[in-house]
């Protein structure tokens, strides 16, 4: 798993990169920074998949 941290307005290059990572079947979650807020909590653990 891959967590790709963008901004919202990024889409080319980004959108490039996930066709990339989809071919290749690797897991990706986009966090768009732009879109956070201090009172947000993320909490990621190694069994994400599981």
């Amino acid at each position: 798993m891959i967590l790709c941290i963008t901004h919202s307005k990024d889409f080319y290059n980004i959108d490039i990169f996930f066709d990339y990572l989809k071919a290749k079947g690797i897991p990706y979650f986009r966090l768009n920074s732009d879109r956070l807020n201090h009172s947000q909590r993320i909490s990621i653990h190694e069994d994400f998949l599981n």
